[in-house]
């Protein structure tokens, strides 16, 4: 007696029966994936892009005298002093790292660490890590934040808000979400095979 599989290998009906069963269980797996891993990965991701900003504004908060020092002396920038460039960096670190934590106003939040990062990469120390902040904040400003997040229980009312400006930014946020996005996803998979192909 020959097995399904046997079966579906020699008659083209069955293999064909066979591969649109396989192509339904896929489609219902990554279904189920975008339902239950998405969210919880989305947050995951966050907490630990928040976690190294949170960390240094408090560290730069508790020490003030050292936070000046060092924007002055180890990263200088030209366009300002190193007090204001010191309480600029640590509002960013701060107040962005804890709205991305949180999920609220997320897009601006991963704006602005993205060009925080980029600030760090070009004025004090290019790390490979830095680049990591700059290219996930851009995917959040993009995307925005998943199910899990205070963005998600406030996006359901925007569209019909009587707030000014509020149905454009929706459509804007779509728009990014649906097709900006998905692009940005694209290069961060290039990206990291790139790493993957070069380190091997």
């Amino acid at each position: 007696m020959q097995s399904k599989t046997q079966t579906a290998a020699n008659d083209p009906m069955h293999l064909g029966q066979f591969w649109t069963a396989l192509a339904r269980r896929l489609l219902g797996w990554r279904a189920l994936a975008r339902l239950i891993a998405w969210p919880a990965f989305d947050l995951a991701l966050r907490l630990i892009m928040a976690q190294p900003f949170l960390m240094s504004g408090l560290i730069k908060l508790g020490n003030w005298e050292q936070a000046v020092f060092l924007a002055a002396n180890e990263y200088p920038v030209t366009w300002a002093s190193p007090e204001t460039a010191a309480l600029v960096g640590v509002i960013i670190e701060l107040g962005a790292g804890a709205l991305l934590a949180l999920g609220l106003f997320t897009r601006m939040a991963g704006l602005a660490l993205a060009a925080l990062a980029l600030i760090i990469q070009t004025v004090y120390q290019p790390l490979d890590l830095h680049l990591h902040w700059a290219i996930f904040g851009a995917w959040f400003f993009l995307a925005g934040a998943g199910p899990i997040s205070l963005d998600a229980l406030l996006r359901r009312g925007l569209v019909g808000s009587a707030l000014p400006l509020a149905a454009p930014l929706a459509k804007t946020f779509h728009w990014l979400r649906e097709w900006a996005a998905p692009a940005w996803l694209l290069f961060i998979r290039y990206w990291i095979g790139s790493i993957f192909f070069v380190s091997g």
